[in-house]
């Protein structure tokens, strides 16, 4: 059971990308090292006991930058504003300033100076999948939440769901949530085969990369959904899916439809074979029928249709 909170203070006012370049400073004075300088977009800050904090120790440049663990009840420690953020409100940011905050040297991470950037490098690809899991459940739940809501929401004498333009987006939804999942989930596998130095870090970045930018075009697909009904925007809470994560790159798809409404099952065969069914002629097979009652089963939700994806139940 943890005893204390720490948090992680790498990004500045004007460095955030660009660490190496950090400005606050910690200088030796005897026993202690004395540290000035501004921190920004802490994550936990507000509620850590202690702070990881990254300073020049040396010349310019990441070899000169130190790590130390800092009290965050130490006198010169002061939060200057906390964010009022649209979304992960549960994580709360803060905004920090150190002035003549005395360090004791002991607390210097690794206890040699200029090994700061090295360990903030390590930590940063360590988490990576940390973040795309965020986005693969941020996705998951808009995707479930525009579902609920084209169920239920009328329009021309049919249900939302009904409409194929809105079964094409559900598609294109579960195509990218799972494609994002299972990139997360490599990228798990290899923090925890202690894989996260400099070698395997584009593949820890491919997938925090891909699975947040998913996570803001399911978001924004779900909208489309939800904004089918003119009164969704007064009574859903749209904009609790629609938050930005970090790095992001993107995509488009149109027939694979048939895949989600069969449950996933021979997803591309589906889409291949289905391409020339998309300009007017709409075959509805015996399967496809079935799949797509399923579909608009009230009692099924996306997470548990997604759930059965791969296993021919």
């Amino acid at each position: 059971k943890a005893e204390l909170l720490g948090c992680f203070g790498l990004t500045e006012p004007d460095h955030g990308s660009d660490a190496a370049a950090l400005e606050t400073r910690a200088t030796r004075d005897g026993d202690d090292y004395v540290l000035n300088g501004n921190k920004v977009y802490i994550s936990g800050g507000t509620v850590a006991d202690q702070l990881t904090v990254f300073a020049r120790t040396g010349g310019p440049g990441a070899k000169g930058i130190s790590a130390f663990v800092v009290d965050a009840h130490a006198a010169g420690v002061r939060i200057d504003r906390t964010d009022d953020k649209m979304g992960v409100r549960s994580v709360p940011t803060a905004h920090f300033s150190f002035s003549d905050v005395r360090v004791p040297a002991e607390n210097l991470l690794g206890g040699v100076e200029g090994q700061g950037f090295n360990h903030a490098m390590l930590t940063l690809n360590s988490m990576r999948p940390t973040v795309g899991a965020r986005g693969v459940g941020l996705a998951e739940g808009a995707a479930g939440y525009a579902m609920e809501w084209a169920r239920e929401r009328r329009a021309f004498g049919n249900a939302v769901i009904d409409f194929e333009a809105i079964q094409f987006m559900f598609a294109d939804m579960a195509i990218q949530i799972e494609a994002a999942r299972n990139l997360v989930y490599k990228a798990a596998w290899l923090v925890d085969q202690g894989k996260f130095m400099k070698e395997y870090a584009h593949n820890l970045s491919i997938a925090k990369a891909f699975a947040t930018e998913m996570a803001n075009k399911v978001a924004f697909d779900a909208l489309q959904v939800l904004l089918a009904g003119f009164q969704a925007a007064a009574e859903r809470d749209p904009e609790h899916y629609g938050q930005v994560f970090g790095d992001a790159l993107e995509r488009e798809d149109d027939h694979v439809c048939r895949g989600l409404l069969t449950v996933m099952l021979r997803l591309v065969d589906d889409y291949y074979e289905g391409r020339k069914n998309v300009w007017g002629i709409h075959a509805r097979n015996r399967e496809q029928n079935f799949a797509l009652n399923l579909l608009m089963d009230p009692d099924i939700d996306f997470v548990t249709l997604m759930g059965t994806a791969g296993t021919g139940k």
